[in-house]
């Protein structure tokens, strides 16, 4: 039976009326006293036993709301996405949040300024969106360590196909979007070790600058430049090309009006024999200095002032790479990718390199740690072999740290790396001693 309702009015006084009262206490105890076998329990049950039970109804079930579309489905592309690639689009657009994976110095460098519109393009430009998309699944792939998938060269096939229409169009160099589609297209080839796609690549890119205006125009655009200097060490380093982005006229005069810093014990005028390589050494580590200095106060180093002063460095150390007679300052190494030619010079300027005399100690310690944590880490074992002409057997990090700064040393971005660089040597260079005192006593065992 339904509850029903009854509204009972209150005096002046806010209390009700005294029938009204009645009617409250007798709704309250509704149910309450009552005994089984009374008369009125009876006449309930007999009245109760007249009414015909009510069917159950059986509801149909209720409808499966179709879920809503994912947020990618919600933004209009300008090319398909093909298979799988709808998680590919999500890393390009979350890129922004992990990029210090691919080129730390932003953790400590303002490199915003130097970047193009990387966001904007993929949403109105097909030929851009399939290079973006190209990218961050080739990347992927790479990081893997698994050849490209079917993703990969679906994008591809998609970039190459929409870039050969721009290019035939008279106006197409003058487009920045499809000059940083060829940028990436470049990058991938570097990656890949596609010497072939990524000369040819170089040689559009440089073809493209020239119709710009040449270096001046480069000059005037630095997220440009920045990215055309990052190809070009690739494309030296990776394949022992000539560089394609130098300006021939550059200054050999240091960068930086103060020059005043110094290697402890006078390392760097001891050591480095050519006078260009020693500028250049010094305003590396002018750089490296205002970059510690930044990130001790938590901010980031500037910039543009961090383009234009690393592009004429790599710019010097480059025209140098061929001009250098001194086995040691072949030895000064660069980053970490899989750059086969700088692998192979180093190696052999390595081994035909012994140090002797105390003076070396320090620089050749710190280009052994560089080595280890950039391109030489895949065969320790001879590096060991040089680790212990220039480290005490007992030697401790904290250390070696020391040494490494009193060269250059960019704390936020190399101690984990030279941690772990430092631990690989240490363990190398003790196995390699603990087999020459087996050795021994094995040869003195037989002589006896």
């Amino acid at each position: 039976m339904p509850a029903q309702f009854e509204f009972v009015p209150a005096g002046d006084f806010g209390k009700p009326k005294s029938a009204d009262r009645r009617l409250i206490r007798s709704h309250c105890m509704q149910g309450k006293n009552k005994r089984g076998g009374s008369r009125r329990s009876k006449q309930q049950d007999r009245r109760a036993a007249k009414v015909p039970p009510q069917t159950l109804q059986t509801l149909p079930n209720p409808p499966i709301p179709v879920p809503p579309p994912s947020d990618i489905a919600l933004v209009q592309l300008p090319g398909e996405l093909g298979l799988h690639s709808e998680e590919i689009l999500f890393k390009y657009l979350s890129y922004g949040a992990v990029r210090n994976l691919v080129s730390p110095i932003e953790v400590c460098v303002n490199v915003d300024p130097l970047q193009p519109n990387y966001f904007a393009w993929p949403f109105y430009d097909v030929t851009f969106f399939h290079a973006a998309m190209l990218t961050t699944s080739a990347t992927n792939d790479f990081m893997l360590k698994r050849p490209m998938t079917k993703t990969t060269y679906f994008h591809l096939r998609r970039t190459l196909h929409f870039l050969n229409q721009k290019l035939c169009e008279e106006d197409a160099f003058l487009v920045d979007s499809t000059v940083y589609v060829i940028v990436m297209l470049t990058l991938m080839a570097a990656t890949f070790g596609d010497s072939n796609a990524a000369g040819a690549h170089m040689s559009g890119l440089q073809r493209i600058v020239k119709l710009r205006g040449g270096m001046e125009y480069l000059r005037c655009t630095p997220k440009l430049h920045y990215k055309l200097d990052r190809l070009d060490l690739s494309w030296c380093l990776g394949f022992g090309g000539k560089p394609r982005f130098v300006d021939p006229n550059i200054s050999w005069d240091p960068v930086f009006e103060s020059q005043a810093l110094s290697f402890e014990n006078n390392t760097a005028s001891n050591t480095l024999v050519d006078s260009r390589l020693l500028i250049v050494f010094q305003d590396v580590r002018s750089v490296v200095r205002s970059i510690n200095e930044h990130f001790s106060r938590n901010t980031k180093f500037h910039g543009e002032l961090f383009q234009e002063s690393i592009s004429s460095v790599q710019s010097r150390l480059l025209l140098l790479k061929d001009m250098l007679l001194n086995a040691v300052d072949e030895c000064i190494p660069k980053r970490k990718v899989p750059y086969r030619d700088l692998r192979r010079r180093l190696r052999g300027s390595l081994q035909s390199t012994w140090v002797k005399t105390q003076k070396y100690q320090d620089l050749m310690l710190w280009v052994l740690v560089v080595c280890a944590i950039s391109v030489l880490d895949d065969d320790p074992a001879w590096l060991a072999e040089r680790w212990s002409g220039v480290a005490e057997a007992d030697m401790s990090w904290e250390e070696t740290r020391q040494r490494l700064q009193s060269v250059m040393w960019i704390d936020c971005i190399h101690d984990e790396l030279g941690t772990e660089a430092f631990s690989t040597l240490t363990d190398q260079s003790h196995s390699v001693l603990l087999e020459e005192v087996t050795d021994d006593c094995h040869r003195n065992t037989v002589v006896t």
